[in-house]
């Protein structure tokens, strides 16, 4: 039989992502030898409860398992797998099975850095994502978010949008639909980037978000809080951080005395790395080894993006070469650039009109507040298209 049905069998007789299976074997045993010692009652240290599950579930109910699984479209990577990821295999309670949907290569060849936030975030939270992850795009990391309504759906749209790569742990099996109404963010998600969850198909009871946030934790290298009270749930990513040596990050609050960051000034408040751009986590992680230095610079990134979302218009800009884009406005009205957000093309229009602009001039003349025009003109910064001058001016490259 086929290894991913052995180790099945064990996940169904210790459950999903048990401590109790790793002091009972090796991570680096032979499945079906343990599962064949389990059934024939050679293995000691078993609970009752185990013996009876190990005597009562046979391999052909793994296999009926793994079929399913299969059948709805799901990758099976076991432990033993050349595509599990290392980061996991450091947890004491590992998953011995993972169920995946989309690009597996990202459980290890890439930066991940997962972001929490708030499922109703502030403007300027909401602001502050489309930035933040467009740039951490652009450079070439892997987003990460709990996928649940508000900053988490917030950052994996926004990865997507741009181009780039997401990834989910889901709190319950593949197949099943969270949050409600998310089917077709989901669905991009896959086409995308990964979907994960050590749950099996048909998964019975509620969702465990605490053992899920482990998970998303250990896969990345690191941790961004972008919104969170002093009673935020999201908090227990940071304490799953602490026990994995995971760094984290905090925005610093946007008003002192707003509870919505209490979370945020907190952390700050314990020593947590305050993040205010990209360059703040590159250069962290640099030097903790956890990435290459020079790996994720922001202008080689952006190219690599460009080539990745040049292709959809309707949710992506391109970043072209200063020649291309030279031509490109050489030959047509900023106005027609179907690439700009709406925002964007009011933003560029004024630049051309008035050749150079200060931030103050742009918002009286946009008649957008700040909130609003940040992202706008950050992000034409990061593509290229406006570069920043003394004394906060902007203007066209």
């Amino acid at each position: 039989m086929d290894n991913r049905v052995y180790w099945l069998w064990t996940a169904l007789v210790f459950g999903a992502g048990s401590r109790r299976l790793w002091e009972t074997a090796d991570k680096d045993c032979d499945p079906e030898k343990l599962c064949r010692d389990m059934m024939a009652g050679k293995v000691v240290g078993l609970t009752d409860a185990e013996r009876q599950k190990a005597a009562r579930i046979k391999p052909d109910d793994a296999e009926s398992l793994l079929n399913e699984a299969l059948g709805l479209g799901q990758q099976v990577v076991c432990i033993d797998d050349d595509a599990y990821p290392e980061r996991l295999r450091r947890l004491d309670d590992a998953p011995a099975v993972l169920f995946c949907q989309g690009d597996t290569g990202l459980l290890n060849d890439r930066a991940v850095v997962h972001i929490v936030g708030s499922r109703q975030p502030t403007r300027y939270t909401s602001s502050l994502i489309a930035v933040l992850c467009r740039e951490l795009t652009l450079r070439g990391f892997v987003l990460s978010s709990g996928f649940a309504e508000g900053a988490d759906a917030q950052v994996i749209e926004n990865a997507l949008r741009h181009g780039g790569a997401a990834l989910t742990v889901y709190p319950t099996s593949l197949e099943q639909e969270y949050p409600k109404g998310s089917q077709e963010l989901k669905e991009r998600l896959v086409s995308g980037g990964l979907l994960i969850s050590e749950h099996a198909p048909n998964k019975r009871g509620g969702m465990n978000f605490h053992k899920r946030n482990r998970l998303a934790v250990a896969l990345s290298s690191a941790v961004i809080v972008a919104e969170a009270s002093a009673e935020s749930k999201g908090l227990d990513n940071c304490e799953w951080a602490e026990k994995l040596g995971v760094p984290v990050f905090a925005v610093p609050p946007h008003l002192l005395y707003s509870t919505e960051y209490y979370g945020q000034r907190d952390l700050l408040r314990k020593g947590c790395v305050p993040l205010f751009d990209g360059a703040d986590l590159v250069r962290v992680l640099e030097e903790r080894g956890d990435i290459p230095k020079g790996s994720h610079k922001l202008a080689g990134a952006a190219a690599g993006s460009a080539r990745t979302a040049a292709g959809d218009d309707s949710t992506a800009r391109s970043v072209k070469k200063p020649a291309q884009e030279k031509a490109v406005k050489q030959r047509a009205d900023i106005s027609e650039m179907k690439v700009l957000t709406p925002d964007e093309r009011v933003v560029c229009e004024l630049l051309r009109e008035n050749g150079e602009l200060s931030m103050d001039e742009l918002i009286m003349r946009s008649g957008f507040d700040m909130i609003k025009i940040l992202p706008c003109v950050t992000g034409l910064e990061l593509d290229g298209i406006v570069s920043s001058l003394p004394g906060k001016r902007y203007k066209l490259n």
